[in-house]
């Protein structure tokens, strides 16, 4: 009674009750007060002058890479800056924005599509080995070693997953016009409807994506298709012509991914065992550890050490004349074995 904040706070710091973080935060609270008092009473003002002299907003919020820290970032680093709220994952809005600031120009189709993928349960969200794996297939800088850049152009294949929503591998007629509106391919309807019965060889109400990707080189416009990917006609070049060379840049694009994805997932899922066994080994490790302190109580000094002393399963031990590997070792486990809950962690 009758002290103030400040004494009490200086009372519990002598007491060491306060932790570093704990001490940092009031001071920041009582410089935050008398910040209001010197601005009378505007709030606003007040955080304003709080945070131009720590530094920090109400949120701590995180600085934000710098385009030369993009580049420079660890794909941990990066998973960090994208993972704001500390859930442990990101969103596709997330990895979409990430692929913009490394300089990554694809579609959001064909990001969708990657991010789909490698998204291995299907939560609409990646973890850290998921987002590595990620990056291995879409950076050709700080991912994936043979080189590979996804296409900036919109593929067939991406707009067919992207409408595929059950992943079967087949889309019916309805999901067939929305594909050719996403792509802007300008047709009737009763064209579309013939050139679908026309693939829908087995009457089925559906078509499979080789099939759907015949109907696109026939509706597509060939020519602005291949100039997007870097290839000119002459204004007389017949359509035959031009449909092969893009059906073979098509191949080219897909055979490339197929492989970057399959590359990725191959280390996602070799990340993903490696993970598992490092938790078994440290299990059997701990369970190792405890039936050694098993072993060392039932023993006692003389047989586990060679030489031992009067009370030789309280006392500590003496260090034998012989080589003894690893006593050190063995001498702490033989100090914890009575104390359970206050296992050291020993590595051999």
């Amino acid at each position: 009674p009758g002290g103030t904040d400040g004494d009490l706070l200086r009372k519990l710091e002598e007491r060491d009750v306060l932790t570093d973080q704990e001490r940092l935060q009031r001071s920041r609270t009582s410089t935050r007060a008398r910040a209001t008092v010197v601005v009378d009473g505007d709030m606003e003002a007040a955080d304003n002058l709080f945070a131009g002299q720590y530094g920090v907003t109400d949120d701590d919020d995180k600085p934000t890479l710098t385009a030369e820290d993009i580049r420079k970032a660890s794909p941990e680093q990066l998973f960090e800056e994208l993972d704001s709220d500390g859930s442990g994952v990101i969103d596709f809005q997330e990895f979409l924005e990430l692929l913009k600031r490394i300089g990554v120009n694809m579609s959001e189709a064909k990001a969708n599509r990657y991010f789909k993928t490698l998204d291995s349960d299907g939560s609409g969200s990646l973890g850290l080995d998921e987002f590595k794996a990620a990056m291995f297939a879409c950076d050709p800088n700080g991912g994936n070693s043979f080189g590979f850049s996804p296409s900036s152009s919109l593929g067939p294949k991406d707009a067919f997953k992207m409408f595929d929503e059950d992943g079967s591998g087949r889309i019916d007629e309805d999901e067939f016009r929305d594909v050719l509106d996403f792509l802007a391919i300008k047709v009737t309807d009763a064209r579309a409807e013939k050139m679908f019965n026309k693939y829908d060889t087995d009457g089925s109400g559906a078509i499979e994506y080789l099939e759907f990707r015949k109907i696109w080189l026939q509706l597509s416009d060939v020519r602005a298709e291949l100039e997007r990917r870097g290839i000119a006609f002459g204004k007389r070049a017949p359509k035959a012509v031009m449909i092969r060379r893009l059906e073979e840049l098509i191949d080219e694009e897909e055979q490339m991914e197929d492989y970057a994805l399959s590359q990725a997932k191959a280390w996602r899922d070799f990340q993903r065992e490696l993970t598992e066994k490092r938790e078994l080994f440290e299990a059997a490790r701990m369970r190792a550890q405890e039936e050694l302190m098993d072993a060392l109580d039932a023993g006692g000094q003389v047989y586990t050490f060679g030489v031992g002393s009067f009370g030789q399963f309280t006392a500590a031990p003496r260090r034998p004349n012989k080589q003894f590997k690893h006593f050190e070792q063995i001498d702490k486990l033989w100090a914890q074995r009575i104390m359970p809950n206050d296992v050291m962690d020993i590595k051999f």
